[in-house]
């Protein structure tokens, strides 16, 4: 069913207008049946004529005084009697957050089906369209609150209560409450959110601020995409905005099972759509067992490659040893540079407790339409007993036609044992050192290399 607003009286002045409406017709259908009444001695016409104005003056002033309306009505022009004052309508009080309302009914979007009522009122300054749907409607006119029911007995054949409006789209199982004196709208049972720009938001609760376009979720979820995966957000979210949300005691994961296998926790969460996902007071669980702590994690949510800070790499004894002997290790802290479409650039420094710290650079580069794709790495490392070794290396391959290969790979390290006894990258632990330059042809009846 729609639901449209309705403008009406008291019921006291109503009462008043009917018995006005009573009385004066009488008194004016008594003045004109029948022979006129002989006038009082000393009285004149134009004195009896005088009391019958006066008394009619009165009544309309008691009627217009009980009858004064609140609202003024625009669906039509009420013909007032002689004489008397035009209604003038109160000021409209924008809420807050409210911008300046535009003229003109092109300037607000209607829904389908609205009427000539409806167009006129979107056409007045501070009038905004909405849409209303439900199963049933309760509005209390002298509270200006509409609650819209849903019906959920059917599953497959159920009625939700909708409100849509002002850039936002509201569904709830089992009712919708508007309340516009305040300008909010608050839903019970299961709710969908669904905002002109920005994911869709499922919960429990919802409490939205029309004005401002913002609302607070109970029970909620959420998901962000990120890569070629997406985050589920699920838990208590404070504040919910186009684009943007802030949890309390959220929950985080990228399993989309009800019950994820692992997960993180944070104490506080603020997630900008396409951007990033900050997390303070981090817990990771696994099957609801804590495992390790965090005191804050971002994660890049941009799609394609971004330039910013690599991701460390360390254990939970290096953080909390287990034995005095035990050397901490560091690694992969550092930068992450987007050159172009077709190169990067990383730096990154590697600490280990006794035994030295490395910086190391490297450039890549891939160009797919020309077949050509290729990197090179320097890794400086200082020793902790003293000296410094280097270690270079480098692979590229071209192809230019479909039958020609060429490929030029190099190694070099300045002292062997360091690598192979503190590395842990299989490449470097498999390497030799020497350089290497090939060409390759095939033919219809066979290869050259």
């Amino acid at each position: 069913m729609t639901v449209a607003p309705l403008v009406g009286l008291p019921a006291r002045a109503g009462l008043v207008f009917l018995l006005a409406a009573l009385v004066v017709p009488m008194g004016l259908v008594a003045e004109q049946a029948g022979p006129p009444a002989s006038p009082p001695p000393g009285a004149s016409t134009d004195t009896l004529q005088t009391r019958a104005d006066s008394v009619r003056a009165r009544v309309l002033d008691r009627v217009r005084e009980q009858t004064s309306p609140a609202v003024r009505d625009t669906v039509g022009a009420v013909p007032l009697p002689p004489g008397a004052p035009s209604p003038q309508a109160p000021p409209v009080r924008p809420g807050p957050g409210t911008r300046p309302a535009t003229t003109g009914p092109a300037a607000v979007s209607l829904p389908s089906g609205a009427d000539s009522v409806m167009q006129a009122l979107a056409g007045l300054p501070g009038f905004t369209a909405a849409t209303f749907e439900g199963a049933r409607a309760d509005y209390a006119a002298l509270d200006r609150r509409l609650v819209l029911w849903g019906d959920p007995s059917d599953a497959e054949n159920r009625i939700p209560a909708r409100f849509y409006g002002q850039g936002v789209r509201v569904e709830a199982d089992t009712s919708v409450a508007f309340d516009d004196r305040s300008g909010r709208v608050r839903t019970q049972g299961a709710t969908l959110l669904t905002p002109d720009r920005g994911d869709p938001v499922r919960s429990r609760t919802l409490i939205y601020d029309v004005a401002t376009s913002r609302g607070t979720a109970l029970g909620a979820e959420t998901t962000y995409a990120e890569g070629g995966g997406e985050w589920i957000v699920r838990g208590n979210l404070d504040s919910v905005e186009d684009g943007r949300i802030y949890g309390s005691r959220t929950r985080f994961t990228s399993d989309d099972r009800p019950e994820p296998n692992s997960y993180f926790e944070a104490s506080e969460l603020k997630v900008i759509a396409n951007q990033i996902l900050v997390a303070r007071s981090v817990r990771l669980h696994f099957s609801d067992v804590p495992v390790a702590w965090l005191p804050f994690l971002a994660q890049p949510l941009h799609s394609g490659r971004q330039s910013g800070i690599l991701t460390p790499r360390f254990s939970v004894n290096d953080i909390v040893r287990t034995s005095g002997g035990y050397q901490r290790r560091i690694s992969n802290v550092g930068l992450y540079w987007a050159m172009s479409d077709y190169s990067d650039a990383t730096l990154a420094t590697d600490w280990w407790s006794g035994q030295y710290t490395a910086l190391t650079g490297n450039v890549r580069f891939r160009w797919a339409e020309r077949f050509m794709q290729g990197e090179l790495s320097a890794r400086h490392f200082w020793r902790e007993a003293g000296g410094r070794d280097l270690a270079l290396s480098t692979r590229n391959n071209w192809e230019p036609t479909e039958r020609t290969r060429l490929n030029v790979s190099g190694n070099y390290v300045s002292n062997t044992r360091l690598v192979t006894q503190n590395s842990l990258d299989p490449r470097e632990l498999t390497s030799s050192i020497n350089s290497q330059a090939g060409v390759q042809q095939r033919f219809d009846w066979g290869s050259l290399s």
